[in-house]
């Protein structure tokens, strides 16, 4: 078992999830999901075979784009080390359409950024906007991760869903490009009806894993 949860689990509020993501793996999504535990997947990294268990299974999951692994944090600054191309976010995106297909509103999806760049990310909701919209339409949820830069967070999200045209839930990145306590407690006093619902972490140290591994956890008030 990759995380030992059960010393806490019991402290949650009932309105909160806790997603234990990098969970790629069939074995993995399958395990979890016998323990009763919602899994969280980087959408780059899921078989088809993988696909299909989520799909099979029709629990609730997290869904990242893979966003991460573009940048890589060197001397105390921020650089793109694996841009996606535009083909890649297509292939991206329409595997989360086919979850969101399937699992509606029990699919919560990250939605096209780039980590550490709110022009990037804005870039990228407007160009796909259409695969957005087709998404949304199912139900599934969108977040937004609340990328630092120029903006506020709070002007940062009034654009994001103007540019993308859908719904989206504000969510707070905890790696690489963190949202600090202080710009998270602006934004909730700046936009009170949209408070952060997702909380994504990726820093906790996994239980019995090799020196230096680590796992996620998606944490979102569902209420």
């Amino acid at each position: 078992m990759l995380f030992d949860l059960s010393s806490f689990r019991s402290r949650l509020p009932e309105n909160v999830s806790v997603f234990a993501s990098g969970s790629n793996r069939v074995a993995e999504i399958r395990g979890f999901s016998r323990l009763g535990i919602p899994v969280g997947v980087s959408v780059n990294h899921l078989t088809e075979t993988a696909t299909l268990t989520i799909i099979h299974l029709h629990q609730p999951i997290f869904v990242d784009s893979g966003a991460f692994s573009e940048v890589s944090f060197e001397r105390g600054e921020l650089h793109v080390v694996a841009p996606i191309s535009d083909t890649e976010w297509q292939k991206r995106l329409a595997i989360y359409l086919r979850l969101a297909e399937s699992l509606r509103e029990k699919a919560l999806m990250v939605a096209p950024d780039q980590v550490g760049n709110q022009q990037e990310t804005l870039k990228r909701l407007l160009r796909y906007r259409v695969e957005l919209a087709k998404i949304a339409s199912t139900g599934a949820i969108l977040l937004l991760p609340l990328q630092v830069g120029e903006l506020s967070h709070a002007d940062l999200f009034r654009e994001a869903v103007r540019v993308a045209g859908v719904p989206l839930t504000p969510a707070a990145p905890m790696k690489k490009a963190p949202t600090s306590n202080t710009a998270l407690d602006q934004f909730s006093a700046r936009r009170p009806s949209h408070p952060p619902t997702c909380i994504h972490s990726t820093s906790a140290q996994r239980t019995g894993g090799p020196p230096g591994s680590s796992a996620s956890f998606g944490i979102t008030p569902l209420g």
